[in-house]
């Protein structure tokens, strides 16, 4: 657990311990599912505007949750990667004295799983989703990448844009201003660009760059990582194989073509 350093740890270190065993005790009875989180939620932070966010590792998800915490200055817990009862990690914002009960915002994130997970009736979740080509670019680049899996993954980054209700345009989101304005007030907030030039802690950073950025992300070349695979024989043979798929995506999604000679 990591906290700002506006809150009373040692009050929300107790608080989590008691929620994890409780949520874990809570599972081995019900099991673990969408619509059992959802309803723990509800419980635990009554007041709370809940937003759900899903996406593919290296697709841009830390970037944009924490531009979502910059712009909002309530009080706001994030649990990341939570796909069990124990979330990959949590974090509190502008909460000093104040309960969970009376916490504003929950953001909570969902990593490299089928949306599928999260077919609740009356509930959607907003997709993260980057371009074909440089996602694989810094999925394959990164050390969590498993060759094994790979194209394991890249089904479920297909199958995933045809289920997203929501979608977040990762690309857009890092190109345009008027495109983050209008998805904070989509989101709730009013978006003042702050910690845009930011490189998060989570996912250890770029897979190309790691923190060397940080404080000028904006110059990072991340609609162009495709370049730096471009020769590897992996990434290649991956785009061949999936080339329709993904161009189909490009041209639907992201007005983009093919940038790799195939």
């Amino acid at each position: 657990m990591k906290l700002s350093d506006s809150v009373d740890r040692d009050a929300w270190v107790e608080w989590q311990i008691k929620f994890v065993q409780k949520l874990r005790h809570d599972t081995l009875a019900e099991g673990w599912s969408f619509n059992f989180l959802r309803e723990a939620f509800d419980n635990e932070f009554p007041r709370a505007y809940k937003t759900y966010i899903a996406g593919m590792k290296r697709a841009g998800n830390h970037a944009i949750i924490s531009w979502m915490i910059h712009n909002s200055p309530e009080s706001h817990i994030f649990f990341n990667n939570m796909i069990t009862y124990d979330a990959d990690l949590v974090r509190i914002f502008n909460a000093n004295h104040i309960s969970p009960r009376l916490i504003d915002r929950v953001i909570c994130s969902f990593e490299h799983i089928s949306l599928d997970f999260c077919n609740v009736e009356g509930e959607s979740v907003w997709y993260v989703m980057r371009d074909p080509y440089n996602w694989l670019a810094s999925w394959v680049n990164h050390t969590h990448c498993d060759n094994d899996s790979i194209e394991r993954d890249i089904q479920v980054y297909i199958d995933n844009v045809q289920k997203s209700e929501k979608k977040i345009l990762y690309n857009e989101w890092f190109k345009s201003r008027e495109y983050r304005n209008s998805l904070a007030d989509r989101l709730g907030f009013i978006n003042n660009d702050t910690g845009i030039n930011d490189v998060t802690n989570f996912g250890k950073g770029s897979s190309f760059d790691k923190k060397n950025y940080n404080g000028r992300a904006r110059d990072m070349d991340v609609l162009n990582r495709w370049k730096k695979c471009v020769e590897m024989p992996l990434y290649k043979d991956l785009v061949i194989q999936h080339y329709d798929e993904f161009e189909k995506i490009a041209n639907d999604v992201f007005a983009m073509k093919c940038p790799v000679s195939v």
